[in-house]
């Protein structure tokens, strides 16, 4: 119908008289996303292979997977574990990217993750896993690796 709005209102106006529709505007407002700490993944304290490249993966379990090769994961694994915060009941993505190594013998990927279907439900525990592919002759001493985790609404 012609002078119809979206929402089924009409206003019509007379010779003279300028037609007028109050109306309202919609909007919801959503509390921030907010995603803290309580712990980095850590891939521990590792014997590099001798030869080659070789993977080892925390699951998002904190379970430490070793590829093939001679190298050893000693101890001190862990999966990542982070508190997402929002608006109970909305829907979210997440998404885990790797940055980098302080050395090129190291690499990440894989990122993993083990948030369930994308709904914040006040607070959500996500816990957070990968590969690391370790090089032989990865200089001995600490090393770093950087990732970063997003969250947002869609």
């Amino acid at each position: 119908m012609a002078g119809m709005t979206p929402g089924g209102a009409m206003a019509q106006s007379n010779p003279g008289n300028p037609a007028s529709l109050p109306t309202k505007v919609v909007v919801n407002i959503l509390a921030p996303i907010l995603i803290s700490e309580d712990f980095n993944l850590s891939f521990g304290k590792l014997i590099p292979p001798t030869t080659g490249v070789q993977s080892f993966t925390v699951g998002t379990d904190g379970t430490m997977t070793v590829g093939t090769g001679d190298g050893q994961a000693i101890s001190g694994h862990r999966a990542g574990q982070y508190d997402i915060t929002g608006t109970a009941g909305e829907q979210y993505l997440l998404t885990v990217a790797f940055n980098g190594c302080s050395d090129a013998n190291l690499n990440m990927s894989g990122a993993t993750n083990n948030a369930p279907v994308p709904t914040i439900l006040n607070q959500l525990d996500v816990n957070v896993g990968g590969t690391l592919a370790v090089a032989a002759g990865v200089p001995l001493g600490s090393h770093t690796c950087s990732y970063s985790i997003t969250a947002q609404y869609p």
